[in-house]
């Protein structure tokens, strides 16, 4: 079973279809497409809530990818969903998520 710091991003990382290598559940990789993303776990680590500190909000990772909107379409209804899907100022279509341990994860694609 995923630690409860892992298990918070997995269902995320699961709806791309990217798998952890455990145990043990103090690392974890994700992979994908040749992309490899490492996370190291810190016993008693609170994340403080930034979202607030900025009038844009805060981002804890930022991803491009291909087929946002068919990504949003997939995982609206099984994540929490800070921002809709919609096209930014700058021309990227973006969504956030909060993961279960209070991450944000963008998802954007510039779509011409």
């Amino acid at each position: 079973m995923l630690t409860r710091q892992f298990a918070g991003t997995s269902k995320a990382w699961a709806l791309l279809r990217i798998r952890f290598h455990l145990p043990p559940h103090v690392f974890a990789i994700v992979s994908r497409d040749g992309v490899e993303i490492m996370f190291q776990r810190l016993p008693r680590y609170q994340k403080p809530d930034l979202h607030s500190s900025r009038a844009g909000g805060v981002w804890d990772a930022y991803l491009r990818i291909e087929g946002v909107k068919e990504f949003y379409e997939a995982v609206k209804d099984q994540v929490e969903i800070k921002m809709a899907l919609n096209r930014q100022p700058y021309g990227d279509w973006e969504f956030e998520v909060k993961d279960l341990n209070g991450y944000i994860l963008v998802f954007s694609e510039l779509i011409d």
